[in-house]
């Protein structure tokens, strides 16, 4: 019966498996998702390579061309300083010159001689045509002679290129002459005679002919590239490929130029003067400090990599359409015989173990239905045998889990030891089990358990191992197990001769966090004996055990050292306060072969160097030879603390008479640590007579309160109750000025004896002597307290005190006394400023803390102003002198609330905006 309704049950599910529509729609989807997949990572791939390697190529070849024109520059500035120089070359040539400039040329050769020097002047500007203008200046900057006839006896005494071609060659970097209208760059000289005497400078204004002709050679640019200089005030210096920009009047302000300017050299994309993308190179020439740029549009130079892409996207979708016709076939023939197999795998997981699957295909979809039929072959033995398995492992959890039990209780460290071994022994059922413990060095792994006569035998003669060899020692170096279910295959197996029948070995390391303590190594005489599920569970016991004993070794180290400390204890109760008395006195100390010796005053062979130590402030080595007593070597430390010597301390020795770096830099560690010590014991000193000083000022102040609240509150009573008195007119009729004065003694009175008590109460407070006696309170009930006594403030003003609390508010746990004290405060404060409106008393559960209730005072009253309400918390504060002579107060009732409040576990706060009222609000604890 039972199989006949799973066969009906089985039944609709066939009937959808026939529907192989999803399946197949699946894998058609998965393979053109793999092609398109696969077709865009390549297309993008090389997209991404084709631009990075083209955007390099450009790169590289504007950098080329870049150098060029450099290497260009630099070699038309060399030749202009060159044709300069020839201009003196002959000794001829500058002899007339000077004699010139020092008008000690006679007269009837002068004009022979300015003739001579103007020519040549001349020939440079008209036949090389390398520079504009040549001239010739004095020591004082006058133009002496100029192949331009205006510049004739013109003074540029303080021009850049004037001072500075007095001292050597020198290049003017470009500049703007409004008289030239012109940027122009100046090569200057100094005329100096052979004694090196300075007669005046020789100048010459460069043609910007030759710099531009090499800017506007174009090779390797393309038809969109350019290489133009830039002076440092941003103008164009040579002329431009395109229309409309002259040299002189253009700026050029792009990103490569600012760069460059600031003598940084690169490269990159940006924007350039015409505001097109391109690729540029830029550098600074130093020598003529100028920007250099090489630049060629962006859309030039990828019009190879956008050609790629087309390319590239048109090959992916012939490939995706080519997948899409393949798929289609392809997953037909895959999805119908994977439906009929799925078929017949949901009715052997139904439970129909005898169905065998058809092997009709000799592919990967046979070779599938012959795992099916494999499968089931192995489920029916698996379940003949799966629940003695369970029951097996369900023993050997519960034996895991018992001995961790009782590891947690077994403190000594043998017993503990060897209840693991005994245990785990029988339960497992094994031939042998021991553990080993690592000694104090991790060198090597010590027997401390181990079963029945032969784990008493090996621990007896104190059996150990090598860590890193063997079995036990590599699971120990390694922190991983070993498992051999057939040792006869170990590689250099040894046996122990008193466990001969050894088959099967497993050892798990005993393990807390990283640290290894031992190893649990257990035997068998079976092969194939352990299985993965005994790896985790005698694993899981080896870590409890590590655990345990980690705690053992706790407790016999705790052990030792609270007998220690006792003993030392004693011992230094004894004789700590002797030796304080016998030494405090002496000077100093000296150590003679592990012996402390104090040093008498006397002993003026050991000081000198001491004495230099502490007057020089450093380090000082004395070397003599040796003779009897003295020593060969000494060595003085000066205690610096806070650049001030409070100390010295001195070695000598007589071995070696040479102080090693070594054992200077170790005495000068044991100084500072000395000094520091030294200044450590005398603020501890410090710190003991303050604390001393501190109890006392706290014994005088409280017992200063304590006289003041009865010398002060008996006559300040006696006297608001005499003035309360004379008011009744129980004395008699007063006249009205009687009255007045009475009435201010009797508020007088009530204000200061207020000041007292929250004096009092703050002290209180401060001093931890105020206890609060908590219990669950009724918030209604308290309210309702201080609503009938706060009514009497507010009489004579048009306000109501009124209160809004929700019905199921549950109790507070608190002091009812001081809460009522907090809330009276709030609800005073608030009808003392508020002339007119109402006052609101609220209460309700905080949304944020759940356990806590939220009590509110709000009134309608003059607020305050936001930069006043950080400080109205503080004692003895308002929110300013006005208030408090119009208002009065102490300014210390809300200082008191906040500290009441906050002893309560809770916070107080407060909302307010100035001239709309007040919210203070503070939390407490529910009951």
């Amino acid at each position: 019966m039972k199989k006949q309704k799973r066969t009906e049950a089985i039944k609709p599910s066939l009937g959808s498996l026939r529907q192989t529509g999803s399946i197949r729609t699946r894998l058609l989807v998965a393979f053109i998702s793999i092609v398109l997949l696969t077709g865009l990572i390549i297309a993008a791939t090389s997209t991404y390579v084709n631009f990075k390697n083209a955007q390099e190529q450009v790169f590289n070849q504007l950098g080329s061309v870049a150098a060029l024109k450099e290497s260009q520059v630099n070699a038309w500035v060399g030749d202009l300083q060159s044709e300069l120089d020839g201009l003196l070359f002959y000794e001829d040539d500058l002899w007339l010159t000077i004699g010139m400039l020092s008008k000690e040329l006679p007269i009837s050769h002068k004009s022979r001689a300015t003739n001579h020097i103007l020519r040549n002047f001349q020939g440079l500007v008209e036949q090389a045509g390398k520079f504009d203008e040549v001239l010739l200046l004095d020591q004082n900057g006058q133009v002496f002679l100029s192949t331009n006839e205006l510049q004739q006896g013109k003074i540029y005494k303080n021009e850049l290129y004037f001072n500075e071609g007095l001292k050597d060659a020198y290049v003017q970097p470009p500049r703007y002459y409004p008289s030239l209208e012109q940027t122009v760059i100046i090569f200057a000289r100094p005329i100096r005679d052979p004694k090196g005497h300075t007669w005046g400078v020789l100048a010459g204004r460069a043609s910007l002919d030759t710099l531009s002709k090499i800017m506007s050679e174009r090779v390797g640019l393309g038809e969109t590239g350019e290489t133009y200089v830039v002076a440092t005030n941003q103008a164009l210096l040579t002329e431009s490929r395109f229309e409309g920009l002259d040299p002189g009047k253009t700026y050029v302000r792009t990103v490569g130029v600012k760069t460059a300017l600031q003598q940084i050299n690169g490269f990159g994309l940006y924007n350039n003067y015409r505001n097109v993308p391109v690729f540029g190179v830029y550098l600074w020439l130093p020598q003529l400090q100028v920007a250099l740029l090489a630049e060629q549009d962006q859309a030039e130079a990828l019009g190879s990599s956008y050609t790629a892409l087309a390319i590239s996207i048109g090959v992916s979708v012939v490939a995706i359409l080519i997948a899409v016709i393949v798929g289609l076939f392809t997953t037909r023939s895959i999805a119908t015989p994977l439906a009929n197999l799925a078929a017949t795998a949901r009715q052997i997981a139904a439970g129909n173990l005898q169905l065998k699957a058809s092997v009709a295909r000799e592919d990967e979809v046979g070779d599938l239905a012959q795992a099916f039929n494999i499968m089931t072959d192995q489920l029916r033995g698996l379940i003949d045998s799966l629940e003695e398995r369970v029951r097996e492992r369900t023993r050997a959890l519960e034996t895991g889990a018992e001995i961790s039990r009782q590891l947690t209780a077994i403190l000594d460290l043998n017993e503990l030891l060897n209840y693991v071994v005994n245990r785990v022994q029988s339960e497992f059922n094994l031939y042998h089990t021991h553990i080993y413990l690592l000694d104090e060095q991790g060198e090597n792994l010590v027997m401390a358990a181990g079963y029945g006569e032969v784990g008493q035998q090996l621990k007896e003669r104190g059996h150990y191992l090598s860590a890193g060899s063997g079995i036990v020692g590599t699971v120990a170096s390694t922190n991983e197990h070993f498992l051999s279910n057939n040792v006869n295959d170990v590689l250099n197996f040894v046996r122990n001769p008193l466990l001969p029948y050894t088959n099967s070995e497993l050892a798990v390391p005993l393990r807390k966090g990283d640290q290894v303590l031992g190893v649990l190594d257990v035997q068998s005489e079976q092969i194939n004996r352990f299985t993965q599920e005994d790896i985790s569970l005698l694993q899981s016991i080896a870590n409890q055990t590590a655990v345990a004993v980690s705690n053992a070794r706790l407790l016999t180290e705790t052990q030792t050292a609270l007998q220690e400390i006792e003993r030392l204890n004693r011992r230094l109760t004894r004789e700590g306060w002797q030796q304080v008395s016998e030494e405090v006195t002496a000077p100093g100390y000296r150590y003679v072969a592990g012996t402390r010796r104090r040093i008498a005053p006397a002993v003026d062979a050991w000081l000198p160097p001491m004495k230099q130590a502490a007057l020089e402030k450093q380090l000082v080595k004395q070397t003599h030879p040796g003779n009897g007593d003295i020593p060969k070597a000494e060595l003085a430390v000066p205690l610096m603390l806070r650049g001030e010597v409070i100390g010295v301390l001195g070695v000598k020795r007589e071995e070696n008479p040479d102080w090693a770096e070594e054992e200077v830099a170790a005495v000068e560690a044991v100084a500072n640590q000395v000094a520091l010590a030294l200044e450590n014991a005398r603020l501890s000193k410090e710190q003991e007579k303050t604390i001393v000083q501190l109890k006392d000022i706290d014994r005088l102040k409280s017992e200063f309160l304590t006289s003041m609240s009865h010398e002060l509150r008996t006559p300040l009573n006696s006297i608001i109750g005499f003035a309360d008195v004379l008011l009744q007119g129980i004395d008699g009729e007063l006249n009205d000025m009687a009255l007045n004065d009475i009435q201010l003694i009797h508020n007088s009175g009530k204000h200061l004896l207020a000041l007292i008590n929250d004096i009092l109460d703050l002290a209180k407070i401060e001093s931890g002597k105020m206890e609060l006696v908590r219990e669950a309170v009724d918030i209604k009930e308290v309210t309702g307290s201080v609503l009938a006594t706060s009514n009497s403030l507010v009489k004579d003003k048009p306000v109501q005190i009124m209160v809004d609390l929700p019905a199921d508010l549950p109790p507070v746990y608190a002091d009812k006394l001081r809460l009522n004290q907090v809330l009276l405060n709030l609800v005073s404060n608030a009808a003392k400023f508020t002339h007119q409106g109402k006052i609101t008393i609220t209460a309700q559960l905080n949304n944020h803390s759940p356990d806590m209730m939220v009590i509110s005072v709000i009134d309608t009253g003059i607020g305050i102003p936001a930069d006043k309400l950080n400080t109205v918390f503080e004692r003895f504060r308002q929110a300013d002198a006005g208030t408090t002579r119009k208002y009065g107060g102490t300014g210390l009732g809300l200082a008191i609330c906040k500290q009441l409040v906050e002893m309560h576990g809770g916070t107080l706060n407060v909302k307010s905006q100035e001239g709309l009222g007040s919210e203070f609000y503070f939390t407490v604890p529910l009951a």
